[in-house]
Parts: structure tokens; C-alpha cells; sequence
């Protein structure tokens, strides 16, 4: 006896996730070098500076907006005691040697 044909619609689903999945790679594997080499040149790396104890958060364009001037002084001023705090910790370890 010939038996009626059943889809099993949890199994089709699954099947044409995976089948779906796979030919997305397919098509998008060959281009992410092209794509990293766009992504790189439009977000370059950050660049650090070069003098730790330079000032990182002053901005002459704030002295135009006095709230503005004192919060930038407050944090470069927390970023300066920071700096001398690990100055201050180096130089105690070189004393109690």
C-alpha cells in the first residue's frame, strides 16, 4: 500500500533554515575582505598620546561656554591627579626597595 505524503512542517522549516543559512554564506564570504578594508579605512585606529601628562580634555572652543571651560578644567584636573598619583605609587615602590 502506497503511503500519503506528509510534510512534516517543523522539519521543512528547519531544512530551509539551514539551506538558507548556508547559500547567505556562500554569497557573503567572498566579500569581507573588501568589506574589512572599507571598515577599515573609514574607522582608522584612535591615536594615543604621545606624552601621557598632556592634557587630554582641554578645548580652547569651550572658553566660549564658561560651564563648559570649568567642566573640561575639573576633568583635566582629575585626569593630572590621576597622573601623579601613579608617579606618586612608582616612585613609593622604587623607595621601598
Amino acid at each position: 500500500m502506497a503511503q500519503r505524503f506528509e510534510p512534516n512542517m517543523a522539519r521543512l522549516t528547519a531544512e530551509f533554515h539551514v539551506g538558507f543559512n548556508i547559500v547567505l554564506a556562500i554569497v557573503f564570504l567572498p566579500l569581507l575582505d573588501p568589506l574589512a578594508s572599507l571598515l577599515t579605512k573609514l574607522l582608522p585606529d584612535r591615536k594615543t598620546a604621545i606624552d601621557p601628562s598632556a592634557p587630554r580634555y582641554l578645548d580652547e572652543a569651550a572658553l566660549d561656554t564658561p560651564s563648559l571651560a570649568l567642566a573640561n578644567a575639573a576633568h583635566e584636573s582629575l585626569h593630572m591627579t590621576h597622573g601623579r598619583s601613579d608617579a606618586q605609587e612608582r616612585h613609593d615602590c622604587i623607595e621601598d626597595e
